[in-house]
C-alpha cells in the first residue's frame, strides 16, 4: 500500500477490512494506524511535541521512577521531565528556576488589581490574550472609561449614547423603528444601520448639502437622520437605494414629500 495514502489519512474510500490491517508509519511501530498514518501514541506525540519520534522519557530510566530535572529536586517527574512545580512554573511563567520570591504578585495591566495568574495576567486578561490577542483588547458591551463598543456599528462611544441594557447605540437602535413602518406598510426592508448610510453620504446632509455633526444626539435639531428619499407612505422602500442622511430639522420640514 503506498506510504502517501496512509500518512494522508484518507480512509474513507477503503473498506472496513483494509482499516483493520493498517498499521503505522514510524519504522519498526507495528502498532495499529490510528490517525495521519500513526499509532495512537506517535499521534499524540506529533500532536503535542510536532514530531512523532520526539520521547519526553529518560533513556533507560522507568517511566515512573523518572525524577524531575530539575536540580535539588527528587520529585518524580510529571511532564517534560519536570515535577507538577516546575511544570506549571515553566508553563506559566516560561522559566522553571523562578523562585517563589520571584513571582508577580498582581496582573500588570495598568488599574488591575487582580492576582497574578500566567504570563504576568490575571485569569481575565491571560485568556483575553489568548482569545483575541491583546490582554487589553476592548470587548462590545465593556464599559471603559465612560465608553463602550456598540454591537452593530463597533463605534466607541459614550455610554450615554446607549439605552438602558442595550448592546447597539441609540443610532443604530432607529433601525428597528424603520424596519417596523416598512412592515406595516407591506415594503420591501434592508438589514442595513443608519452609520453604513451617514458614512456611505460623507456625513454630508443629502437635503442641505452641509455637514452632519456625528457628536450630536437626537433631539437636537442638527442631529444626523435617516431620510426616505420616497416616503413609505407614498410607496417607497426601506432600502439602501431608498435612503439618505440628512439634519433632523431638514428631514422634519421635508415631510411625506418627494422632492421636485
Amino acid at each position: 500500500m503506498p506510504r502517501d495514502a496512509r500518512t494522508s489519512g484518507a480512509l474513507t474510500d477503503r473498506s472496513r477490512a483494509d482499516m483493520t490491517t493498517l498499521t503505522c508509519s514510524v519504522d519498526e511501530c507495528e502498532r495499529k494506524h490510528y490517525s495521519l498514518g500513526h499509532c495512537k501514541l506517535h499521534y499524540t506525540r506529533n500532536l503535542r511535541h510536532g514530531d512523532p519520534l520526539v520521547t519526553k522519557y529518560k533513556p533507560g530510566v522507568p517511566s515512573g521512577n523518572a525524577p524531575c530535572i530539575m536540580d535539588g529536586c527528587d520529585k518524580p517527574y510529571f511532564s517534560r521531565q519536570m515535577c507538577p512545580m516546575h511544570y506549571q512554573r515553566w508553563r506559566k511563567h516560561g522559566d522553571a528556576n523562578l523562585g517563589q520570591s520571584n513571582f508577580p504578585i498582581g496582573c500588570t495591566v495598568p488599574g488591575c488589581v487582580k492576582s497574578h495568574y500566567a504570563h504576568g495576567w490575571c485569569i481575565a486578561h491571560s485568556t483575553r490574550n489568548k482569545r483575541h490577542g491583546s490582554p487589553t483588547a476592548r470587548l462590545q458591551g465593556e464599559v471603559v472609561n465612560g465608553h463602550k463598543i456598540c454591537s452593530q456599528c463597533n463605534r466607541d462611544l459614550p455610554i450615554d449614547r446607549f439605552r438602558a441594557e442595550r448592546g447597539e447605540c441609540r443610532t443604530c437602535a432607529k433601525k428597528y423603528v424603520h424596519a417596523r413602518r416598512a412592515l406595516l406598510a407591506s415594503v420591501e426592508s434592508d438589514n442595513y444601520r443608519p452609520h453604513e448610510v451617514f458614512a456611505r453620504d460623507s456625513w454630508v446632509c443629502q437635503l442641505c448639502m452641509e455637514l452632519m455633526d456625528e457628536s450630536l444626539k437626537w433631539p437636537h435639531r442638527y442631529s444626523p437622520s435617516v431620510d426616505h428619499i420616497t416616503p413609505l407612505s407614498l410607496g417607497g422602500t426601506d432600502t439602501l437605494t431608498n435612503v439618505q442622511g440628512a439634519h433632523l430639522t431638514c428631514n422634519i420640514s421635508k415631510g411625506a414629500r418627494i422632492p421636485a
